[in-house]
């Protein structure tokens, strides 16, 4: 199906404003509110003008995992994490079926850091699940950075 983003974006920007407008909610059989369209096209038009200049996103917006010195760095913007943890599929809806609306970024930003770094009975948390997670993974994809052999590596 070929979708005309310039009509679907009026559309979407008049059913955002007039909720009750039918005609512009269902001209493309939007399932899904209108801001979350919006949002869409923005991320859409955002990658085309990235693939037009020939470049790659902004490494200021998508979540980005490297080493500095002897370190691991993890870094996601602020505005990343919060749209990320709504999109989860598992995140809570309201009423209407849209995903509930987080009211207060900042203190949303400090309770994921506070449920991160919160341990459990054996003194593990979140990043070292994910970290082992990663490894496992990592094994399970046929890394090349260990010894499948019974013997000790020297």
């Amino acid at each position: 199906m070929s979708v005309d983003i310039l009509k679907l974006k009026a559309l979407a920007t008049a059913a955002k404003r007039d909720q009750y407008d039918y005609v512009a909610l269902n001209d493309y059989g939007m399932a899904m509110p209108p801001a979350v369209t919006l949002e869409l096209i923005a991320e859409i038009e955002r990658h085309r003008q990235v693939n037009a200049e020939g470049g790659s996103p902004d490494n200021n917006i998508l979540p980005v995992v490297a080493v500095e010195g002897d370190q691991l760095v993890i870094r996601i913007t602020t505005e990343c994490l919060l749209h990320a943890v709504t999109c989860s599929s598992q995140w809570p809806a309201n009423e209407a079926g849209s995903p509930i609306s987080v009211i207060n970024g900042p203190l949303m930003v400090k309770e994921i850091i506070h449920e991160l770094q919160r341990e459990d009975e054996q003194g593990t948390n979140s990043m070292h699940r994910m970290l082992d997670e990663a490894a496992l993974a990592a094994l399970d994809n046929g890394s090349e950075a260990v010894s499948y052999d019974d013997e000790a590596h020297p």
